[in-house]
């Protein structure tokens, strides 16, 4: 079981100009600017692509996502 939180930022040019290409802060990854628009062309999980729009669109939301495997098996957003 995991609880996420989706946080979200709006930084100007320099704010955003000081966070480096590809640094890492976790072992998720690195960090990559990209075009909001091409966001949902990522390697995504498949729940991912269920809340994004709602993201995107800067509406709050809650919910439940359960998975088998890799796959989506259920999901509740509101």
């Amino acid at each position: 079981d995991w609880f996420c939180s989706v946080l979200t930022a709006q930084l100007d040019e320099p704010e955003a100009a000081r966070i480096p290409e590809g640094a890492r802060f976790s072992d998720e990854g690195s960090l990559h600017w990209i075009p909001e628009s091409r966001l949902l062309e990522l390697n995504l999980w498949e729940g991912d692509r269920l809340f994004l729009p709602q993201v995107l669109a800067g509406q709050s939301f809650h919910g439940t996502i359960w998975y088998e495997g890799q796959r989506v098996r259920a999901h509740n957003l509101a």
